[in-house]
């Protein structure tokens, strides 16, 4: 039968840098952590990793490293119909697990670079040794109307071939499983990151569908 494959050409055969021009990316090609400024806020109460705050009479919670990043992985590998790569991890705050993009933290606000972190994580997390090309920057997203925390959207490209023992110093990191899934199956998935990752990526390319003849 015959398969269809989204995206052009090129970008099937090669890894290009596709990163998105927003003012979050310097001259050099850095990818700059630029936090929102909270005015007027009134912390009302505070614990080692988060803290409750009021702006007249709304109230919202600030996290300890503020903002944070998601990535999602593409397999280069064309044959591969499974080449959106995701972590099935547990999440407590829920009690179960769902299978949703990798994330991380930005620890310290004065990051000068953040593909940096990601490259760590994307090692640290996935197994995969990267580099900046390989990593396309999707801009940022609000969290939720109740935090003040952004986040900030990758997509990668890898070999699916090419992936190693992970090794990560979170445990609950190193106990998920990793997923990889199909177009067709993100969108019913329970994580809007990995959802609006792969949206962004395709909506920012040339799309084009090329025929596997048989």
């Amino acid at each position: 039968m015959d398969g269809i494959i989204i995206g052009s050409a090129s970008e099937q055969k090669n890894i290009e840098d596709f990163n998105l021009r927003t003012n979050h990316i310097s001259e050099e090609g850095f990818i700059k952590h630029i936090s929102e400024e909270v005015k007027s806020e009134e912390t009302i109460t505070e614990t080692e990793y988060l803290s409750l705050k009021k702006i007249n009479s709304y109230y919202f919670v600030e996290r300890k490293n503020v903002d944070s990043f998601a990535f999602v992985l593409f397999a280069t590998n064309i044959d591969d119909e499974r080449r959106v790569g995701l972590t099935y991890e547990f999440q407590p705050s829920i009690n179960k697990s769902i299978i949703k993009a990798f994330t991380s933290s930005i620890k310290d606000p004065n990051t000068n670079d953040i593909l940096d972190l990601v490259i760590q994580e994307i090692e640290a997390q996935a197994g995969f040794i990267t580099t900046k090309p390989e990593i396309e920057y999707l801009g940022k997203c609000f969290v939720s109307s109740n935090m003040s925390e952004f986040c900030h959207l990758f997509g990668v490209a890898v070999d699916k071939t090419r992936q190693f023992k992970k090794e990560s110093s979170n445990p609950r990191k190193m106990e998920a499983g990793h997923y990889w899934a199909t177009n067709e199956e993100v969108k019913d998935f329970e994580d809007w990151r990995a959802q609006t990752i792969l949206m962004k990526r395709y909506l920012n390319k040339k799309v084009q569908i090329i025929l596997k003849k048989k």
